[in-house]
C-alpha cells in the first residue's frame, strides 16, 4: 500500500505543468527624458578700442570668419584691433570715420562657434542624477539629424527662478552646422533615486481589465496585480506586491488559474 502511495505521489508531481520561470530584480533604473537647451558660443566677447580715436579702416563685416590675431580695423591714436581668439563677427557695428573709446560702444561682437555650449535646462527632481559622457540631440534647423555632446560642468545651483539645473555640454562644431542661439532637445539618461521593482515585458497579463504577473510559490500558481511603469532595456518597472527574488512565469498566461500546480523551471 505504501509502494503505491509513492508510485502516485510521484506520478501526480510528474504530471505537474512545467513552466518556464525567471527571478523578479530590485535595482536602479535608467532612463531618457527629452530636455530643453540652447547652444551658446563657447566664447564672445563685444569688442571696443581701449582708447578714444577715429575709426580709419574696418576689415571685416558681419558674417565674417576670422582667425586668432586677425586684424578688424584700425583706430587712430589706438592702433589695430585684433580678434582675441577664432571664431565669427555676428554683429558689426562701427564704420570708418566714426569716433571709437571705451566709453563709445561696442565695435563687433565675435563668437568661436567652431566649439559651442549647450546648456540644458535639468528639472529640480532630476537634479541628484546628472549623466557622464556623450548626450545626443537634435535641433530644429537639421530635423533629420542627431548631434552629440560631452556633458562638461554644472551650475551647482538652481535657477532661484525656474527651479531648473542648467548644465553645460560641450560641442565640437568644425564643419559649422550648428550656430549660437539654435534651441536644442537633448536626450537625457536619468537615474531613478531608489530601486525599481522589474519583470520581463512578457511576464504581464491582462484579464478583465485587470493586469498581473503569475508567481510561483510552494509549487502553486498565484496572480500578482501590477501596474506597469517604464521600460528599462528588455524590463519593465512594475508597482504591486512583488519582492526580489521572487519565482514568476516568463511568460504571462491567463490560462495558469491560481491555485494550479506547476513546476517552475529557471532559465
Amino acid at each position: 500500500m505504501r509502494r503505491w502511495l509513492v508510485f502516485l505521489c510521484a506520478a501526480a508531481l510528474h504530471a505537474q505543468q512545467v513552466v518556464d520561470a525567471v527571478a523578479v530584480v530590485s535595482m536602479p533604473v535608467e532612463k531618457k527624458i527629452e530636455l530643453p537647451g540652447e547652444l551658446l558660443a563657447f566664447q564672445q566677447a563685444a569688442l571696443r578700442a581701449t582708447a578714444e580715436g577715429i575709426v580709419e579702416k574696418v576689415l571685416v563685416d558681419r558674417g565674417s570668419r576670422v582667425a586668432e590675431g586677425e586684424l578688424l580695423a584700425t583706430v587712430s591714436g589706438v592702433g589695430e584691433i585684433r580678434a582675441p581668439f577664432a571664431g565669427v563677427i555676428t554683429a558689426r557695428y562701427v564704420h570708418p570715420g566714426e569716433l571709437a573709446g571705451p566709453h563709445d560702444g561696442v565695435l563687433f561682437d565675435l563668437a568661436q562657434s567652431s566649439r559651442l555650449r549647450l546648456v540644458v535646462s535639468v528639472p529640480e527632481e532630476d537634479a541628484g542624477s546628472i549623466p557622464r559622457g556623450d548626450v545626443t540631440f537634435r535641433v530644429p534647423a537639421y530635423p533629420g539629424s542627431a548631434f552629440h555632446g560631452t556633458v562638461t560642468r554644472s551650475a551647482g545651483a538652481l535657477d532661484p527662478k525656474t527651479h531648473v539645473l542648467p548644465v553645460e555640454v560641450d560641442v565640437r562644431n568644425p564643419a559649422g552646422r550648428l550656430m549660437p542661439g539654435m534651441r536644442a532637445t537633448a536626450s537625457w539618461r536619468v537615474l531613478s533615486q531608489g530601486s525599481m521593482t522589474l519583470v520581463p515585458s512578457s511576464a504581464i497579463a491582462a484579464l478583465d481589465k485587470r493586469t498581473f504577473v503569475t508567481r510561483i510559490r510552494n509549487g502553486a500558481v498565484e496572480w500578482v496585480d501590477v501596474v506597469r511603469g517604464d521600460p528599462s532595456g528588455d524590463l519593465v518597472a512594475v508597482e504591486g506586491g512583488l519582492d526580489a527574488g521572487d519565482l514568476i512565469a516568463r511568460q504571462g498566461n491567463p490560462s495558469l488559474r491560481p491555485g494550479t500546480r506547476v513546476q517552475a523551471r529557471l532559465r
